[in-house]
């Protein structure tokens, strides 16, 4: 029987089977029999297999091993990565599962780089020694190790779910209320995010959010521990005497840009004197089931693109002057050769995008 090698940090990458499936993986190979499904090693390391190598060796059964492809130099960080591409494929990894697994890769990569660079001063201290001359650089306030954090859009980017799905997993992983400690197995996949998060709001455990009262409408601060800082709602409503229902409409803004951007419209239940208090668990559920991300994503995308488009506008019209074309129709006419946008006699600028113009050589429409 072959005997290989367990690192207990690629071993606990990902998450380990539940004990019912465990012993029906068990079952299965027992009464059906090895497939040949190899196992697959990384320097005589399992990086795919550990519970099939325990059950190989507990029933002495014979199996095939191989070598997964990657280059010479590469690190236990490099392999981790693998493993999580490698299990995200064959059996599609939940969210709570990619962020917990990415979390410790970035972890593995940072005490890798402080390695380099605690051996690459080793080096220079011995050059030193030896009456060699080195550069060596020296902070004003030595630290033992580089503690570099991720922020959670890196952590989302590296683990590929949004920034709230990433505070959300935060807000239950670092809670210590009693009501959530069987909960925090949810990396095994038997719960989601979202369901947590539902337990989160049952037990009557959740932060208040701001409210803002404007008449009928009820501005809205989203909590940050959803992702959401400096994000808002404004909740409008109004009773539809048909429908026997208040009718709300909310619109999405940033705190610090005043375009909003609608959502949608609902029939909610209450009265008088409920229906603020209704609105407010509405919007709470909303935000901890990941309801705004979608929305928040697109406001900031439609912002990045303005600031984009104006700085290229900027740039471009700098560079160089487009001269003006002429052409003759009821009366003459004058049109930006940039944009093709019509422009009055003597203008400086296209009023329509920005560039700068050459009135001393007009160009015919002929000549074009």
């Amino acid at each position: 029987m072959k005997e290989l090698k367990i690192d207990p940090e690629l071993r606990d990458l990902l998450p380990h089977l539940p004990k019912e499936k465990f012993e029906g993986l068990e079952k299965m190979i027992l009464e059906e029999g090895y497939d040949g499904t190899p196992i697959l090693i990384w320097n005589g390391y399992i990086v795919d297999g550990h519970h099939r190598y325990k059950i190989f060796k507990k029933h002495n059964i014979e199996f095939n091993i191989e070598e997964i492809s990657l280059p010479k130099d590469s690190e236990k960080s490099d392999v981790m990565d693998w493993m999580i591409t490698y299990q995200d494929v064959r059996r599609n990894m939940c969210e709570a599962e990619k962020i917990y697994a990415n979390d410790k890769v970035s972890t593995r990569r940072i005490e890798e780089e402080n390695a380099k660079k605690k051996l690459e001063g080793n080096r220079k201290g011995a050059d030193i020694t030896n009456g060699k001359t080195v550069s060596v650089h020296l902070d004003g306030e030595r630290k033992s190790h580089t503690s570099p954090t991720h922020t959670r859009e890196q952590r989302a980017k590296f683990a590929g779910v949004s920034a709230g799905t990433v505070a959300r997993y935060d807000t239950v992983m670092n809670s210590d209320n009693k009501e959530l400690q069987p909960h925090k197995n949810l990396i095994t996949g038997v719960e989601t995010i979202k369901e947590i998060i539902t337990i989160y709001q049952k037990k009557g455990i959740r932060k208040m959010i701001k409210c803002r009262n404007k008449r009928t409408t009820l501005t809205i601060d989203l909590p940050e521990e959803c992702g959401h800082t400096g994000y808002s709602v404004d909740c409008s409503y109004s009773f539809d005497k048909d429908q026997k229902q208040y009718l709300l409409s909310m619109e999405l803004f940033r705190n610090d840009i005043s375009d909003k951007q609608t959502i949608d419209e609902q029939y909610i239940n209450g009265d008088e004197i409920t229906i603020e208090y209704n609105i407010r668990r509405v919007v709470e559920y909303a935000s901890m089931s990941g309801y705004f991300d979608k929305y928040i994503e697109k406001y900031e995308y439609t912002y990045k693109c303005f600031d984009k488009g104006n700085e290229f506008f900027e740039n471009d019209s700098s560079k160089q002057l487009y001269p003006v074309r002429e052409c003759d129709v009821i009366r003459k006419a004058y049109y930006c050769s940039k944009c093709g946008a019509y422009i009055e006699e003597n203008q400086n600028c296209c009023p329509h995008c920005n560039a700068e113009l050459e009135w001393n050589s007009i160009e015919k429409e002929s000549d074009v």
